[in-house]
This record gives structure tokens, C-alpha cells and sequence, in this order.
């Protein structure tokens, strides 16, 4: 019995998101693996490392008017994003001169957010 050849490839698209994978930490889409008759004990995993923006504004409370209904925007303000189970770092930015940020953070995490 000769062991035959399987590629098996990954493609997702959510919303706007084109989604990224990794095989032991190496980028990929696809991995060939090779089976033999009658056996199902074969493993195959892709990491989705998909990053999505998460955008936001910080504003300073009680600063309200009608120019900045949500408050005065706070420049300058640097906005972490920490993996909720592991506690560690994931990524950092500063706000814009009108308090908004982008950041950039792996799909599906559980992650809170300190501003500071």
C-alpha cells in the first residue's frame, strides 16, 4: 500500500477581511500530507492569524458641547490592546489630533483595552 498525496488549502473571507493562516508559525494557505489506505489518524493545523482594525476615539467625559458631542477628543493618547487570558501585549498606538485610533489586533482574541 502506497501512501498518496493530499493537499488540503485554506481561503476565508469575513466582511472585509481577508483571512491570514500560519503552519508552525511559517505563513501559509496550504499543506500536502500523505495517507495511507484505511488510516484516519492523520492531523493537520492552520493558525488563523487574521488581524481585523479595531477602531475607537477617546474623549475626555464631562467635556461635552456641540462641536464634540462625545466630549473633547484626547491627543496624543496611547491605546494598548492585552490578550484577556494570557495578560501580554498585543499591540499599541497613539490617537490622532482627534482622539481616534486603529488598532490592530488577531481576530477571535478575548482582549481589553488601557488607555493611558
Amino acid at each position: 500500500n502506497e501512501a498518496a498525496a493530499m493537499t488540503i488549502q485554506v481561503q476565508r473571507v469575513s466582511g472585509q477581511v481577508q483571512h491570514t493562516y500560519e503552519c508552525d508559525e511559517v505563513p501559509c494557505t496550504e499543506r500536502t500530507i500523505y495517507i495511507h489506505p484505511l488510516t484516519f489518524d492523520n492531523h493537520v493545523e492552520f493558525s488563523d492569524v487574521s488581524v481585523v482594525p479595531i477602531p475607537g476615539t477617546v474623549t475626555i467625559a464631562t467635556t461635552e458641547h456641540n462641536a464634540f458631542p462625545d466630549g473633547c477628543p484626547l491627543r496624543g493618547a496611547k491605546v494598548c490592546g492585552y490578550d484577556h487570558h494570557r495578560r501580554t501585549l498585543l499591540a499599541c498606538v497613539s490617537t490622532t489630533p482627534l482622539g481616534r485610533y486603529s488598532l490592530p489586533i488577531v481576530n477571535g482574541l478575548d482582549f481589553y483595552l488601557e488607555v493611558t
